[in-house]
């Protein structure tokens, strides 16, 4: 069983980015690590791997969906800040 598959998020984040340090156009390490971070709930960090993966490979198609998750998850989170504290803080 992989890293991965036992949510050993911290292992498989070691290891890709060693593999990135060793290949910096190893697409399938930054698109893995990507995973790592989404799984992490680390979207800022899972958006610039994938879009690096797309960058390498632009018909890679897996990275754009996974980009896409990434991106709508992090929309959730900031649409789940109350819109009344929004609107107490926001500078008449």
């Amino acid at each position: 069983m992989t890293y991965y598959a036992k949510q050993n998020y911290d292992d498989v984040l070691a290891g890709t980015s060693e593999s990135i340090e060793r290949d910096k156009r190893n697409l399938l390490a930054f698109s893995v690590r990507g995973d790592d971070y989404y799984a992490k709930q680390d979207d800022v960090n899972s958006i610039v791997d994938y879009t690096r993966a797309i960058e390498l490979n632009s018909q890679f198609g897996v990275a754009y969906g996974n980009r896409a998750n990434a991106y709508d998850s992090t929309m959730r989170r900031f649409a789940s800040i109350p819109l009344r504290k929004s609107l107490i803080d926001f500078p008449w």
